[in-house]
């Protein structure tokens, strides 16, 4: 036998250590044949290992680590809608309402002769059995590119008849000034969303428009015209940036998956900044006399305060009528 690690790698660990979740999951996907179990005579050709999100709303989320397949898938960008575009369309006391749909990557089937280098292996009870999935797994590369391509047909519809609107992957957002006449756009988007084959989630929508919500982890209030970060989100970047400057004061090194988490945190919020419009473009400005990435609680309630988001790399995130 030959050890390749000492211990079971941080990622895999995750799926030992949530196996009753990981059970319940597999046994989810088999009901509504999303996946399949293979036989001995059509192993899949790559059986991936298995991993657990786990998100900050300690929800769970079953990964397939396909980190080889994706070596050789080829690379498409993308360009996603978020905050900075829904900011255009949001006007102070605008109503707006959101969507979300359910399980969105499992309505994409998977062309048949490439489902074997999706394959897993798990043990249900005693016995190991090895799967494969019949439709987009949460861990492909291009998944994000390939879900955001077949929803742009949608987005241009609604665009054409007017409506403003965004959608990011499967998070969606409306808004209009008169209330009845967004009441109606919500019936009409819900209806097309049907249509269209995906299912909406109940416990995640809100189709009555409000003035109040919260999308993509920001609390928009358009009564007041502004975009606030609720305090989890500001715990898990304080938390973040605290665990960086740790790793770089004891070796200097820090994982790209834990900087790039905040590079994400980044992009899709803002703290406090309004106007007519609601909101204010946002601008970086270079923070002299910082040596590091760490920063207190109490100086970023300061900085919140005044208008700033966050500060990474050397950097702080303003609003435009900042100095």
């Amino acid at each position: 036998m030959v050890i390749f690690y000492l211990s079971i790698p941080i990622l895999y660990r995750l799926a030992l250590n949530n196996a009753d979740f990981v059970k319940s999951a597999i046994n989810d996907l088999l009901a509504r044949g999303l996946i399949v179990e293979t036989l001995d005579t059509s192993i899949p050709f790559v059986v991936n290992p298995l991993t657990v999100a786990v998100q900050s709303n300690n929800k769970k989320r079953l990964i397939l680590d396909l980190r080889e397949i994706n070596r050789h898938l080829w690379k498409q960008s993308v360009k996603f809608e978020d905050m900075r575009i829904a900011k255009h369309y949001i006007n102070a006391h605008s109503y707006i309402f959101k969507y979300d749909v359910h399980s969105a990557y499992h309505h994409v089937d998977i062309f048949p002769p490439h489902t074997k280098y999706l394959g897993f292996a798990w043990e249900l009870d005693g016995v190991k059995n090895i799967f494969k999935f019949l439709v987009l797994p949460f861990g492909l590369s291009t998944a994000c590119y390939i879900f955001t391509k077949l929803t742009r047909p949608l987005i241009k519809k609604w665009r054409g008849e007017g409506k403003q609107i965004i959608m990011y992957l499967d998070d969606g957002l409306d808004v209009h000034d008169d209330k009845e006449l967004c009441t109606q756009m919500s019936i009409q988007v819900k209806k097309d969303i049907i249509s269209s084959g995906f299912v909406p989630k109940a416990e995640k929508s809100m189709w009555t428009p409000t003035k109040n919500l919260t999308f993509l982890g920001t609390h928009i209030d358009t009564d007041k015209g502004i975009f606030t970060i609720p305090d989890n989100r500001i715990d898990k970047i304080m938390s973040t940036i605290s665990d960086i400057d740790l790793c770089l004061s004891k070796s200097g090194k820090v994982f790209v998956r834990k900087v790039a988490s905040l590079e994400l945190m980044h992009k899709a919020h803002s703290r406090k900044y309004s106007s007519n419009k609601g909101i204010l473009s946002v601008k970086w400005i270079s923070c002299r006399g910082k040596g590091n990435l760490c920063i207190t609680r109490g100086e970023l309630g300061d900085i919140l305060n005044g208008e700033i988001l966050l500060e990474i790399k050397g950097l702080y995130l303003l609003s435009s009528g900042h100095n």
